[in-house]
């Protein structure tokens, strides 16, 4: 009789056709499970289009920081299904130039370094920004000053289309599509992205690739001495409160977008990804690294709220993994060695994935938030090294993450 207990190709049906305990097979078919349902992550904080140092006119420029990232993906041939972005830039706007940083510009900018890298053309699943603001005072974008200038834009979601299909892409029913200009605060909505009406004459494309059906932003819902058009919705769930860091602290802050994805190869399985870029009670944790006494953190609470809104109207049978929070918390590890505290009492529903100083991701429990699988973070790498601040390699004045969400532990 034939030893059906030879590893095979398709090693996942023969286990469950024989049981075999064979450890050989029980490892390929776990591989083959992790390659089925696994998706890989690169969360960045671009620092904007800013030099790097930003208050350095000899600081690396936005163009070569992000020339760089689609130039590790050529070298190491790592082509990541999710992009989460933080301080991803819209447009800069300066007197006497409508347009210092067109429309878009900087991101169709990464997307034809990715598309060179790939082969692949991404997909831009939202760019959402709060009001326009001005930048600090010292700033620079290459050789120009952009002290006096206002920016748009926050947060974005690059995505491949060959991987993943983004779900949200028009309103649903009783859904109120609500731009940059009307954010509400404390409650959950719909956000359209940043219209896309003055992209660089060279980048126009960049409009394509946006998600969502042509809609034209009503009177009040854009900047008023630039003008609308009819343009991609891109839209996405968030929730936003008044800033607890930076100068102006009643400007509108999001502290996380959510997004559901189908697995293209595994119809029927979704992902939820909550880009985070978490605002944090300034004047104390930069000091204590610990929660504030008799104060709320407002960001972990805007986030979990969303979280409940979102899982509580989309979570069902059909749901992968637990909801998946990832980007940029402005916590970690406080010191080599040290613990989470802040973490863990923030998001007492979710277990640390991992993390790299402030950046990482986090997985909801699985007694909250039940799933098809449990959701592990493996070959995390940070980028460009662990040594992400020297002027040479870095690709802002964060380090990226690259990562694999997998059903299994490697």
């Amino acid at each position: 009789m034939r030893n059906l207990c030879r590893p095979l190709i398709l090693a996942s049906l023969l286990l469950s056709l024989t049981g075999c305990p064979d450890p050989v097979v029980r490892d390929s078919a776990a591989a083959l499970d992790r390659e089925q349902f696994g998706i890989s992550v690169l969360s960045v904080n671009l620092l904007d289009a800013l030099n790097t140092p930003r208050a350095s006119s000899t600081g690396v420029p936005w163009q070569t920081r992000y020339t760089r990232i689609s130039d590790w993906m050529t070298q190491t041939g790592n082509f990541p299904d999710v992009i989460v972005l933080q301080e991803a830039p819209g447009y800069w706007s300066c007197a006497g130039n409508g347009r210092q940083l067109p429309d878009y510009a900087a991101i169709d900018f990464l997307l034809d370094g990715i598309r060179m890298a790939s082969g692949e053309q991404y997909r831009v699943a939202y760019l959402i920004g709060g009001t326009p603001h001005g930048s600090h005072g010292s700033d620079w974008m290459g050789t120009a000053s952009v002290g006096g200038c206002s920016t748009q834009g926050e947060r974005a979601l690059l995505y491949r289309p060959s991987r993943l299909r983004n779900v949200i892409t028009s309103p649903g029913s009783g859904d109120t599509v609500v731009s940059a200009y009307q954010i509400p605060l404390q409650s959950t909505y719909l956000a359209r992205s940043l219209q896309c009406c003055h992209p660089a004459a060279d980048r126009t494309d960049v409009c394509s690739v946006i998600d969502g059906p042509l809609s034209t932003p009503m009177a009040g819902e854009y900047e008023g001495a630039i003008g609308t058009c009819a343009t991609p919705l891109g839209a996405a769930f968030a929730r936003s409160r008044l800033a607890t860091q930076g100068e102006n602290r009643q400007r509108p802050t999001t502290d996380a977008v959510f997004t559901r994805f189908e697995l293209v190869n595994q119809p029927g399985n979704f992902v939820h990804i909550y880009n985070v870029h978490r605002g944090w009670n300034q004047d104390w944790e930069d000091r204590h690294h610990t929660p504030a006494p008799q104060v709320e953190d407002f960001g972990s609470q805007n986030i979990n709220a969303l979280v409940t809104d979102m899982e509580g109207r989309f979570r069902r049978g059909d749901v992968l993994y637990p909801p998946i929070l990832v980007g940029d918390f402005n916590v970690g590890l406080p010191a080599p060695g040290e613990t989470f505290p802040l973490l863990t009492s923030y998001f007492p529903r979710f277990d640390i994935g991992d993390f790299f100083r402030i950046d990482g991701v986090m997985f909801g429990k699985a007694a909250d938030f039940p799933s098809k699988r449990p959701a592990y973070a493996n070959l995390m790498q940070h980028m460009p090294s662990d040594n992400c601040e020297d002027p040479a390699t870095l690709w802002s004045d964060h380090c990226g993450i690259y990562f694999r969400v997998e059903p299994s532990r490697r």
